[in-house]
């Protein structure tokens, strides 16, 4: 019977160069997989509408949650909710990427280990696309912000980015015990996004729409990571050196 790349290392070196390969190898092909795939294009296109009526709501949806003469924020969200998203998505993270090192299941290792790979480039392309300035990247007024100056950076949500990635991930790959929860709390980050002034309607569209994008992708790596019989990465030889490996199981 083959062994699969998720399977568990009992010596603290061969679970350290399991863990590195299996990462790396994650890294390389989720990003082949988002650049190259069929899903991205089929998701950018089919969300597309849908940012186009964000921004023709954008305005009387800020103006009904803002005071322009007081310059202040109304009608927002109670403090515990406001308060409490941050919170929840470090736990969230914590727990999410925790699983690959305690779960049983060999399947909620490969979702969890994917997700691990793919959270340095959400945040590194999050950070590049935030720094393009144009009309649809500006931040909403609110109380925090001076009202004679223009704050760009607010396309797209990040934080809706980061909880539909979770949501749709987990929830697509291992039921709905991950992704009623899940969806709950992404239900919460886009009122209170929108509600507190922090982002658009558009900018929230924009961040779901990215987070499906890389979770579509993360799929493809997961799938192919557990039945294909190719295996490459990176791992530490006897000396305690890097060394790229490549293999091939029959």
């Amino acid at each position: 019977m083959l062994a699969h790349p998720y399977c568990a290392a009992t010596n603290p070196q061969n679970y350290l160069t399991h863990f590195m390969r299996t990462t790396f190898h994650a890294m390389v092909d989720f990003n082949s997989h988002l650049f190259l795939g069929p899903d991205t294009y089929r998701i950018l296109l089919c969300s597309s509408p849908f940012y186009g009526m964000g921004r023709i709501v954008d305005a009387p949806t800020h103006n009904y949650f803002y005071d322009k003469k007081k310059h202040r924020n109304i009608r927002g969200v109670a403090p515990v909710f406001k308060y409490s998203v941050d919170p929840l998505m470090a736990v969230g993270f914590t727990t999410l990427i925790g699983l690959q090192f305690f779960s049983h299941d060999e399947h909620t290792r490969a979702v969890s280990n994917t997700f691990l790979a793919a959270l340095p480039f959400l945040w590194i392309y999050k950070d590049i696309i935030k720094e393009i300035p144009f009309k649809g990247s500006l931040r909403p007024k609110n109380g925090c912000f001076s009202p004679c100056k223009k704050y760009y950076g607010g396309f797209p949500s990040g934080h809706m980015f980061e909880v539909v990635f979770m949501a749709s991930l987990f929830g697509a790959e291992l039921g709905r015990d991950y992704a009623i929860p899940l969806a709950a709390f992404a239900t919460l980050v886009t009122i209170q996004s929108v509600a507190i002034n922090r982002h658009t309607t558009s900018q929230v569209v924009a961040g779901a729409a990215l987070g499906c994008m890389f979770a579509a992708a993360s799929r493809k790596v997961i799938h192919h990571a557990l039945y294909s019989n190719n295996r490459y990465g990176i791992s530490v030889s006897g000396s305690g050196s890097p060394r790229f490996t490549y293999e091939r199981l029959f």
